[in-house]
């Protein structure tokens, strides 16, 4: 199995591109969290739990969007500066 995963690996470590794959994967999940969120999200609030379980979970989803956005925002700044450097 390892065999047939070498000659895309060995693609993977020479692309020029491979500075940047740490941004776009922080990116890409971002944007799958954000797309779950987006279709389910609500789904908390038609259950019927306590009003401090609600309100914990409600925070836990306050930080969670928070940390996103947060690393969002990093990788964004990651990317443009390594575009920045590469063209100067």
């Amino acid at each position: 199995m390892l065999e047939l995963l070498r000659p895309a690996l060995r693609r993977i470590e020479s692309s020029p591109y491979r500075p940047y794959y740490p941004a776009l994967t922080v990116l890409v999940s971002v944007a799958l969290f954000w797309a779950v969120g987006n279709l389910g999200g609500l789904a908390l609030l038609h259950d019927a739990r306590s009003p401090v379980v609600t309100l914990a979970w409600l925070y836990l989803m306050l930080f969670l969007i928070v940390c996103s956005a947060v690393a969002a925002a990093v990788a964004v700044l990651d990317v443009v500066r390594r575009i920045r450097n590469r063209h100067s």
